[in-house]
């Protein structure tokens, strides 16, 4: 399944906040679950090469999960915290 993920964190500036809502990173999921809230997400190992490049190495979260139609088909929108 096709999850997105949406990047924030008080360490980019608004403009890197902005990107990264303008523009969320598509991966393919291949786990039969999802994280949950507070979930540790190590964004180096699965987003990989697709992190913004003014990325300084952070630790990720999950915030929370939106849920949105696109394409007819439902995706799930991860809302990660970077500290």
């Amino acid at each position: 399944m096709k999850i997105l993920i949406k990047l924030d964190s008080c360490f980019y500036n608004d403009k890197q906040n902005q990107y990264c809502y303008d523009n969320m990173i598509e991966l393919e999921w291949d786990l039969p679950f999802l994280p949950r809230q507070n979930d540790l997400f190590d964004c180096d190992s699965i987003i990989d090469d697709k992190m913004p490049e003014f990325d300084i190495g952070l630790s990720w979260n999950v915030d929370y999960i939106n849920y949105k139609k696109i394409n007819g088909k439902i995706t799930p929108i991860l809302w990660l915290v970077g500290e």
